[in-house]
């Protein structure tokens, strides 16, 4: 892998390391203050946060959120590589015990064609939670694929760009940079 010094002239910056992590503490509030009186330490709050993507996202947010939580992770396939989705998302890591009468919220790291978060809520219902939200850091203006969830805490709202860095990647790096930029001379098919 290269330096930082190239990655900083192949990536340019679209969200600043700053701008995230201000947004993901207000969002903590946000998840705090909207459960708060619905869960407690014997029925806390599950937070499922997609692997790999949203792992960065994810662990952040959790510690601004001033809650009892259970956390879980799901890994669900969708781009295989690919800078777009390619295949009908698939479940790799189910959740390995029950959600029934639970506070839900999925943590994900970009909406993009609706596939994956409509296959994730899908998914979800069917192990009956008493409720099931979404907290997603990116959500790209772009025509949806699938009928979307709605999107109860949202980071970000940006144009129709491939996006890497802060846990998205483009084949397995770039995940580690703590802002998102886009590829300079990219554009998505």
């Amino acid at each position: 892998m290269g330096s930082e010094k190239n990655i900083k002239r192949a990536i340019k910056i679209l969200i600043s390391a700053k701008q995230i992590q201000k947004r993901v503490a207000e969002l903590g509030k946000e998840i705090t203050e909207y459960y708060k009186n619905k869960v407690s330490e014997k029925r806390p709050l599950v937070i499922i946060i997609v692997q790999k993507g949203a792992s960065i996202f994810g662990a952040d947010l959790v510690r601004k959120i001033r809650l009892s939580l259970d956390l879980r992770f799901i890994r669900v396939v969708s781009y295989g590589g690919k800078t777009m989705p390619q295949s009908d998302p698939e479940i790799f890591d189910k959740i390995k015990s029950g959600i029934e009468n639970d506070h839900v919220l999925v943590v994900e790291d970009i909406l993009d064609t609706g596939k994956t978060l409509a296959f994730i809520k899908s998914y979800l219902n069917n192990l009956q939670p008493m409720s099931l939200n979404f907290a997603v850091l990116l959500i790209k203006k772009m025509k949806r694929m699938a009928k979307i969830p709605r999107v109860r805490f949202k980071a970000f709202t940006i144009s129709n760009k491939f996006v890497v860095g802060y846990g998205l990647d483009y084949n397995e790096i770039y995940r580690n940079l703590p802002y998102v930029g886009v590829i300079e001379n990219y554009s998505p098919r």
